[in-house]
């Protein structure tokens, strides 16, 4: 499978040390442009590759992992995502150092990421455990179950 990433941070990077040994492809990207993401990508190894968020988007399944003030730039980047899939890994805080939540009145964050990503398919993931725990390699570590929800069947 092909996967795209807009973003390339710590959940960017989770994602894609767990799939690439399985053969998938990663396209990840950021603001700064793919040349940017070269130390990562070769840092990652084969199947890692770096493009725009439009490339990312272009991707079998498309994962939006940014910081949920950098959301609506983000969505807004892609001008068409109409049967596209998006998995919604973002969490709604205001800020991290030290964590805290947005506003989580009204709308869900995935409700408000269809309505900036109009057509496409969303998915919420990745964002219900830790990182820290995700990225943890261990063999010995227990079993971990990662939620997904959607209302597209």
């Amino acid at each position: 499978m092909k996967i795209g990433i807009i973003g390339a941070g710590t959940v960017a990077q989770t994602i894609a040390k767990h799939v690439l040994p399985f053969g998938h492809q990663v396209m990840l990207s950021n603001t700064q442009g793919p040349d940017s993401l070269a130390p990562l990508v070769k840092k990652l190894g084969p199947g890692a590759l770096a493009g725009t968020a439009q490339q990312a988007a272009e991707q079998d399944m498309v994962i939006l992992a940014v910081m949920w003030w950098n959301v609506q730039a983000a969505l807004f980047s892609i001008p068409d995502w109409k049967g596209r899939v998006l998995v919604d890994a973002t969490n709604r805080v205001a800020g991290v150092a030290p964590l805290t939540l947005g506003d989580i009145s009204g709308r869900t964050s995935s409700e408000i990421v269809a309505d900036l990503a109009p057509g496409a398919k969303v998915l919420k993931a990745f964002n219900s455990v830790p990182m820290s725990w995700i990225s943890d390699f261990s063999p010995y570590k227990p079993r971990t179950v990662l939620f997904i929800s959607g209302d597209d069947a």
